[in-house]
């Protein structure tokens, strides 16, 4: 079940572009989560991502803020560019185990 969800974005044409999201499940009461991913940050010329998951009061909480960098990049950072946004998609496929309780 979700429990709560907060968002936020800032975006426009002469600013870089921050997306953040913040989202709680709640646990059920037989369940506990046998395998959380470790948290996850890196940074490059064209942004900036983190991603956070821990249990807290029998909740799972997912925090994640991406922030693009607004700039013109030559065509020779294309490959850069796009390992930037495959690094964004791994950690945003990331998965919580979860167990039955004894």
């Amino acid at each position: 079940m979700i429990y709560a969800i907060s968002a936020a974005s800032i975006c426009n044409s002469k600013a870089p572009c921050t997306k953040a999201d913040t989202i709680i499940y709640q646990l059920p009461e037989n369940m506990h989560p046998e395998f959380v991913p470790e948290d996850i940050h890196f940074k490059s010329a064209f942004g900036e991502y983190t991603a956070t998951m821990e249990v807290e009061q029998g909740n799972l909480v997912y925090a994640r803020r991406l922030q693009v960098r607004k700039g013109r990049f030559p065509a020779s950072s294309f490959v850069d560019i796009k390992d930037f946004y495959q690094k964004v998609s791994k950690a945003d496929r990331a998965k919580v185990v979860l167990a039955k309780s004894t």
